[in-house]
């Protein structure tokens, strides 16, 4: 992941939204696509059983960037914004 954060580092041209685990800020649909590679590097993925596919590693970091982004998404908006019921 090293080298996906370097070149992030050199496309970013705004203090948007956090990167995970390197630190700074930049903008936020690159720092949505990083963040969904380090999760996923670092196995913080979830399972739908049914569809066999890991959606919280790409959904959430987009979710935590766009929320950041907008400013004022409290974690009491977040959670329900991002919580899906899978019955």
């Amino acid at each position: 992941m090293t080298a996906v954060t370097r070149v992030v580092r050199t496309w970013g041209d705004a203090d948007e939204t956090d990167m995970f685990v390197y630190g700074g800020k930049y903008p936020a649909h690159h720092v949505a696509w990083v963040n969904s590679g380090i999760s996923h590097a670092r196995d913080y993925e979830d399972t739908h059983d049914a569809a066999i596919l890991h959606a919280g590693v790409s959904v959430e970091p987009a979710a935590i960037a766009a929320g950041q982004l907008r400013g004022d998404c409290s974690g009491a908006d977040f959670v329900p914004a991002v919580a899906v019921d899978w019955r």
